[in-house]
């Protein structure tokens, strides 16, 4: 299922849009439901940088997996991708589902971990993790070879120098994680809808630049009529 909504308003506005898919499986007589859904979440660019039209620092594509046991919820985890990591995660799910006889993928959009919050009294801050993998498929006997994992915990929290924070090595603690694997033509589509609404968005954005700036131009001409 895909849906989206595109809401530019001149310089200001986003693109809202959600793609989801389910997977399903019963251990020990207990059914588990899985989703994961992408939302395209774009912000324009600032007038200091006119020329970039997508603000690549609070742009993101956020990753949702909800587990349902026995048709209740019981985890919700997401994990915020750069809109660059979805271009290069596009590119390979494309490949994959395009050309076949795709072979085995680690890290499919890097190392994908971020401390997303401050640190408390004891400076621990809180850190989420993705995994997208892609399972050897040569032959197209596996259904659903893609693996995405997300955990969220905490860690130790370091200061870089400038100012950013990052998470000390062997501090990591897990405190909840959840996964699901889906197919090469559910991961295409989820992949290839995001990037498309950002394309539409980017369009659109550019349009109302041009126009706004031909306004501009047309303002000094007006006034020296006058």
């Amino acid at each position: 299922m895909v849906n989206y909504e595109v809401t530019p308003k001149g310089f200001e506005g986003t693109v809202k849009y959600s793609a989801i898919a389910w997977a399903s499986s019963v251990k020990d007589g207990i059914k588990t439901t899985r989703n994961i859904s992408i939302q395209a979440n774009v912000i324009p660019t600032d007038a200091q940088h006119p020329f970039m039209v997508l603000n690549q620092v609070r742009s993101k594509v956020k990753f949702k997996v909800l587990n349902m046991t026995q048709g209740k919820p019981s985890v919700t985890l997401d994990y915020n991708l750069s809109v660059p990591d979805l271009c290069i995660l596009y590119e390979q799910a494309k490949r994959c589902y395009m050309e076949g006889n795709a072979g085995e993928i680690k890290g499919a959009c890097g190392t994908g971990e971020k401390m997303v919050g401050s640190p408390d009294e004891n400076g621990f801050a809180p850190v989420k993790k993705i995994v997208i993998n892609h399972n050897a498929n040569e032959d197209g006997s596996n259904r659903y070879p893609w693996y995405i994992s997300i955990e969220h915990g905490t860690a130790l929290a370091v200061m870089n120098d400038d100012g950013t924070r990052y998470a000390q090595p062997g501090t990591y603690k897990c405190e909840s994680r959840t996964y699901i694997n889906i197919s090469e033509e559910d991961m295409f589509n989820l992949c290839f809808w995001a990037e498309r609404c950002i394309d539409i968005f980017i369009e659109g954005t550019k349009n109302s630049m041009l126009r706004a700036w031909n306004n501009l131009q047309k303002e000094p001409q007006a006034q020296e009529a006058v």
